[in-house]
């Protein structure tokens, strides 16, 4: 257990400094992935924040204050109307997997943004081990308490920390506690092993996305494949881009070995951007895409064809000194000469 411990933290550090420095290069542009990212993540978090504070749906087990639509109702009548929507959101979510694959893990789950805020962290403090130091814990810290700030919004009126009584602050401050240390193992301790191995949701949706019409293949208009590798580094599942239909990776955690690579990968688009970033100065189409499948096949390179051997030339010398078969004929067979 230690050994793969010691394996994968060796793998989250190359990846770290991997994709640190394909990002900070001298020629280095913003690549249209980071963009999407920070949108989705702006816009996720508000989603997050809004909805308890606008008090469309938000539980208040503090002051009993609990709203759904705008309008204050009884903690179970609240729970009532909340079931039509979660469930049709629940349906959605099926739907787009089924579909697509897991997007959802790679672009709208918190966990995934506290590890790339923390693989953040680790880059822009110049962490050659991929470790935070005391500077990367207290930021790592404080991002824990807002994020556990923003979710505990769903369940606690903020007023209780003006008015409440001392019983009511204390019992909120303890929610708070758990949901920042949470978010702080995740950033510094968990990383991406949770995505890798884990995470129930990403059992569920990968079982969902086994056969999918989005995902990661070989680019038909690209460049032929580097074998650079650093798709494969570059990739937070431990998986081989450019062959997700192929061979699985030995599964790890809570997942089924039953399921492929296309089903475990999370379609964060790493490796399309590492391959990008490779091919960039060089003024190239990067080896692989991301999007609707166009079933173009394996994007691994082609084996190299083996030399063949050279043969030596016998020498007519040689050839005259080999002793030629003998047929000499031996003593007569007795039975032989009897039948004759």
């Amino acid at each position: 257990m230690e050994k793969k411990i010691s394996r994968t933290q060796k793998r989250l550090t190359k990846r770290l400094q991997t994709i640190w420095k394909l990002g900070h290069r001298k020629e280095k542009t913003t690549h249209r992935y980071f963009i999407y990212r920070l949108v989705s993540f702006l816009v996720i978090h508000a989603f997050i924040a809004i909805v308890p504070l606008s008090g469309i749906m938000r539980f208040d087990f503090w002051g009993g204050n609990h709203m759904i639509w705008g309008e204050q109702a009884p903690l179970l009548e609240v729970a009532r109307r909340f079931v039509i929507p979660f469930g049709v959101a629940n349906i959605l979510i099926v739907l787009v997997v089924r579909w697509s694959g897991r997007y959802l893990c790679g672009w709208v789950c918190p966990v995934n943004f506290m590890n790339r805020w923390a693989d953040w962290l680790r880059g822009f403090l110049g962490a050659k081990n991929g470790r935070l130091g005391f500077k990367g814990h207290a930021m790592a810290a404080f991002t824990s308490i807002m994020f556990a700030g923003v979710f505990l919004l769903w369940f606690v009126d903020f007023r209780v920390f003006i008015q409440g009584s001392p019983r009511a602050i204390l019992w909120s401050l303890v929610a708070w506690s758990f949901f920042a240390l949470f978010s702080y193992v995740q950033m510094v301790a968990l990383s991406w092993r949770t995505c890798e191995r884990y995470c129930p949701s990403g059992v569920y949706f990968s079982i969902l996305g086994v056969k999918t019409k989005t995902g990661i293949e070989r680019n038909p208009n690209g460049t032929p494949c580097a074998d650079c590798k650093l798709c494969i580094t570059a990739c937070p599942m431990d998986l081989d881009p450019r062959n997700l239909l192929g061979e699985a990776r030995e599964v790890s955690g809570v997942y089924f070995d039953t399921l492929d690579n296309s089903a475990l990968c999370i379609r964060c688009g790493d490796c399309v951007e590492a391959c990008d970033r490779f091919f960039e100065p060089r003024k190239l189409p990067a080896t692989l895409r991301m999007g609707v499948l166009q079933n173009t096949g394996s994007a691994l390179p082609e084996p190299k064809a083996k030399k063949a051997r050279k043969t030596k030339a016998t020498s007519p010398s040689k050839v005259s000194q080999e002793k030629p078969e003998s047929h000499e004929e031996g003593p007569e067979d007795p039975a032989r000469s009897s039948a004759a």
